[in-house]
């Protein structure tokens, strides 16, 4: 499956979450994006950049002592969930969901997503 068609099939498996979009930390961009919103570049751009504070990037230190395989922010009516791929640490998959997304069921999901998607590239 292409990069797209894994979005495709993780987003259409939690409808909860509006966005899923494949970034590159170090170069501080998302790749390829699905979203039920208009996001712009500037948009998901920001969205790559809090992932990055909350995951640590190419250099810079993550929010916690130590950097995280899984990071969640809640912001006001949504959730921002970013995971690092094991495989290649600037590889990330971050999302924007609703509150009342299944967080365990979509953990292991997103992160079996991501470890597909990080052997391919």
């Amino acid at each position: 499956m292409t990069v797209s068609e894994e979005l495709d099939a993780l987003h259409g498996q939690f409808p909860a979450c509006g966005t899923v979009a494949y970034a590159d930390l170090a170069a501080g961009m998302v790749l390829v994006a699905n979203s039920q919103s208009t996001l712009d570049r500037h948009a998901l751009d920001k969205l790559c950049a809090q992932a990055g504070c909350l995951l640590g990037g190419d250099g810079t230190p993550p929010l916690g002592a130590a950097a995280p395989d899984f990071a969640l922010a809640r912001e006001t009516g949504r959730l921002l969930l970013a995971f690092k791929s094991p495989q290649q640490p600037t590889d990330a998959l971050l999302c924007l969901a609703a509150p009342e997304l299944d967080l365990a069921a979509f953990q292991i999901a997103a992160q079996a997503c991501l470890v597909r998607i990080s052997a391919e590239g």
